[in-house]
């Protein structure tokens, strides 16, 4: 199965993000990646992608990223899938209001991670 659907995936550990694209890209859809928020704002800012993938410990969200809304713009409208380690999901409160996503507790899945994103896609 192939697909038009782009997705960002956004985790500063690189192996990660090569292993969620590989995974992705197996399931047919095009993938790009970004270490940290501040580059994915940067690529958004003039392309457009389907769904993000977002490892909620990348630093900036550790830095008070989501406190400023401004900063977040970009990303309105788009599904997310929110990879949780430890955090309370209720601590990214920001980013979920108004937003279609899941919340998946790490370690993630394949399978269950491919079956979130058909479901927000669709």
């Amino acid at each position: 199965m192939s697909t038009d659907k782009i997705l960002l995936i956004i985790n500063e550990d690189r192996n990660v993000r090569q292993t969620l694209a590989v995974i992705f890209r197996r399931a047919g859809y095009q993938v790009i990646t970004a270490v940290d928020f501040s580059q994915a704002r940067w690529y958004l800012k003039d392309h457009k992608c389907h769904l993000i993938v977002l490892d909620t410990s990348v630093p900036d969200l550790k830095e008070g990223e989501l406190a400023e809304p401004e900063k977040l713009k970009v990303f309105n409208g788009i599904p997310m899938i929110l990879m949780l380690g430890n955090s309370p999901v209720e601590q990214f409160g920001a980013i979920t209001q108004a937003r279609n996503y899941v919340v998946l507790k790490k370690p993630v899945d394949p399978s269950e991670i491919i079956g979130c994103a058909k479901g927000l896609l669709n």
